[in-house]
């Protein structure tokens, strides 16, 4: 066993430790849900206004088969962003209703009525929304932080599918306060990208009967092609915390997230006359004093750097960067790992975020209903950005620049990306280049190549090229077909330089047992996990106890998962897990509780606490993690976050906290404290360093 510990740095798996078999998904699970008693905290928001100037409904929005359709209406006039729909173009558009259930009762009607409407001028598209309640006083907002968890309170998302590929599009979310979240998804949410960012305004109000929405979305920060289509998809969905409602204007089956792009309506009416293209810099300074652990002086930095981003045509953006720096990144939390495999950890640095789902290759789906084990495409990553820029140990190399391409050109979506990394330490420099081609066939199928290469610039022997070529196939009735071959060279090794995986998956609501949700979102879970792998060498899931020899290994797991509705002011979770492990057994338990009294202030403690007995090699061990978070928004644009981890084997503590205020969009002024110490006296003294960034996006 060992803890991974906070690191931009993602390691393959062992080179010679290869799965015959990953562990499958549960072979049977319960659910059985429970809650607390009591009703959850409403927000303290904007003062209610009476309901006066609601717009009247025109006739409803035309179905085309069985999908619906809404047209844009072009504004007749200036569109002010605030809240409230008093424009006379918000009267004339068409409206889209009559949304559906996803959850608690799947297909049945709305329990409230919510209309919305699209306006469009030559630049921005309008979205505006009135969401009714007869019980407004219900209303649930928990967090107003920038790309705040929208499924703990009441919120309105829109998705967008601009190249009309039924695959990919855009999320953009909002609550009651105008918090905004906006997120870029990829094969039909198989990559969700919550760290992408976009320009965009929204502005809330309160009324006598619910809310209004209104969202202006400059069409320079969306990327389409009306070369393809002239259409894009659309569709809307609400969440009502207090009934645990989600509801879509066009239907989505239970066994699916919003962000299954092929099942959204399609939008009408966009033009392409006066659209801005997108051009803009974002230069940044940056100071930085820092101590090591251990170490008796700091050492004072400063740099300076940007980014260029171009939209070359509506659907290929060009990023450019120069001395990028990263220290603004939120940390990652430490972790224990009792596989051969790395913990997936997300990309957070913005050069790599937009399209980043272009480069994905595999056909496990990460945005699910309900949080499934890992699969081999989870593990197997064949790029993975986070190697880019970091050492083996998670120290961060100095990265001189690079080049990224990436967008749709026909139905042909394009990712290419070169970059170039300094010398530190042992590691010599590197240039880091991916070229990925996927070509849509038809809705939800595609066929693609991905060529990889790492080349070092001190020395012409050091070197690895990855290439294959990838399949999927959508046949009616949500049975998907995935396919890839990849193969690798490096010099001085031979044997196993290959991966290949078919698979045919069934999409659906499909469990060996029985599944039972409590509509307020509180839950137990049981479930039983069969596990098959196979080791061709030895290898050390801890440095303190000798290596598990090759090997086929069989085991099973045993796993109970509760907690209690998420949106109260304190809500429990955890999970316990018992059987096989390896050669022997492990019991891990994990318990957290997280603390809300108002939608300023959020926080929670959780302990991981693992034991494990193996019989080959004979070893006992165990490792426990304590973890705390805490978040203060002060508004919609700024914010404190903290993170303390606790190691009480290794004696270790480790701090990060973070402000950022948000002062234009896209523009941010970062402090970043970070602190590592041992908590046994004399061992060494603490390692410290703060840093303070300032950016500033420049549209040109």
């Amino acid at each position: 066993m060992h803890v991974s510990h906070p690191s931009l740095f993602h390691r393959s798996p062992r080179p010679v430790a290869r799965p015959a078999a990953s562990g499958s998904p549960s072979v049977w699970t319960f659910v059985a849900l429970a809650c607390l008693a009591g009703t959850p905290a409403g927000a303290q928001g904007p003062a209610t206004r009476p309901a006066t100037g609601r717009v009247v409904p025109p006739a409803p929005v035309t179905t085309t088969g069985a999908r619906r359709t809404l047209a844009a209406a072009m504004a007749s006039g200036p569109i002010v962003v605030d809240g409230v729909l008093d424009e006379p173009a918000w009267r004339a558009a068409a409206v889209a209703t009559d949304f559906v259930q996803g959850e608690p009762r799947t297909g049945e009607p709305a329990t409230e009525q919510t209309d919305v409407r699209v306006l469009r001028d030559a630049t921005t598209l309008y979205i505006g929304a009135y969401l009714h309640d007869r019980e407004p006083a219900g209303i649930i907002v928990n967090d107003i932080k920038k790309d705040f968890n929208e499924s703990e309170q009441d919120d309105f998302e829109v998705l967008l599918d601009t190249f009309h590929d039924r695959q990919n599009g855009y999320l953009f979310i909002t609550n009651v306060l105008g918090a905004r979240a906006d997120r870029q998804v990829a094969n039909e949410g198989k990559e969700v990208n919550a760290s992408w960012d976009a320009v965009w305004t929204v502005k809330t109000s309160r009324v006598a009967d619910g809310w209004i929405v209104e969202m202006a979305i400059p069409f320079s920060s969306l990327r389409y092609d009306f070369a393809t289509s002239r259409d894009w998809g659309l569709n809307f969905a609400r969440r009502i915390r207090r009934k645990n409602e989600t509801t879509f204007w066009s239907p989505v089956p239970r066994a699916f997230t919003f962000a299954r792009v092929s099942v959204a309506g399609d939008l009408t009416g966009i033009g392409e006359e006066g659209a801005a293209r997108d051009l803009r810099v974002k230069p940044y300074v940056a100071a930085r004093t820092v101590r090591p652990l251990g170490g008796t002086q700091y050492n004072q930095t400063a740099d300076v750097g940007g980014d260029l981003k171009w939209g070359i045509t509506k659907g290929l953006t060009l990023d450019a960067t120069v001395n990028p720096d990263f220290a603004q990144v939120e940390a990652d939390e430490q972790q224990v790992n009792l596989t051969q495999f790395s913990l997936f950890l997300p990309e957070k640095r913005e050069f790599f975020l937009e399209n980043s789902g272009i480069f994905y290759v595999g056909d496990a789906a990460r945005n699910t209903r309900v949080t499934a084990s890992l699969t081999p495409d989870e593990d197997l990553l064949l790029f993975y950005s986070r190697r880019i820029g970091l050492t083996a140990s998670g120290l961060p190399i100095p990265i001189d620049g690079g080049l990224r391409l990436t967008g749709n050109v026909a139905g042909l979506r394009v990712g290419a990306l070169s970059m170039n990394t300094q010398r530190a330490g042992t590691e010599g420099a590197n240039n880091f280049s991916v070229l990925r081609l996927r070509q849509a066939l038809w809705p939800g199928s595609d066929v693609g190549i991905l060529v990889q290469s790492r080349q070092g610039l001190d020395s012409v022997g050091s070197w690895n090229r990855v290439f294959g070529a990838d399949l999927n196939i959508r046949f009616p009735g949500n049975i998907d077909w995935s396919s890839y071959l990849m193969g690798t060279r490096t010099p001085g090794k031979s044997g196993g330089q290959y991966a290949f995986r078919s698979s045919i998956i069934h999409e659906d609501n499909l469990h060996t047992g029985q599944t039972f949700f409590l509509e307020n979102g509180g839950y137990f879970e049981l479930s039983i996990n069969p596990k098959m792998q196979r080791i061709d060498a030895a290898y050390t899931i801890d440095p303190a106890i000798a290596a598990i020899p090759a090997g086929s290994y069989a085991w099973t797991e045993f796993q109970l998962i509760g907690a209690t509705d998420a949106s109260r002011p304190v809500s429990i979770s955890a999970t316990v897990i018992g059987g096989g492990l390896w050669s022997g057994t492990q019991r891990t338990q994990q318990f957290a509780v997280a603390f809300r009294p108002s939608y300023h202030f959020s926080a929670s403690l959780g302990v991981t606490h693992t034991e494990a007995i193996l019989d080959n090699p004979k070893a006992n061990f165990e490792a426990t993690l304590w973890t705390a978070r805490t978040n203060y928004s002060f508004t919609t644009n700024m914010f404190f976050d903290a993170l303390a981890q606790y190691d009480p084997k290794a004696h270790t503590l480790n701090a990060n906290l973070r402000f950022n205020l948000i002062h234009h969009p896209l523009s941010d002024l970062f402090i970043v404290l970070n602190e590592q110490r041992y908590t046994v006296p004399g061992v060494a003294s603490a390692g410290r360093g703060v840093t303070v960034k300032f950016t500033q996006m420049v549209q040109l």
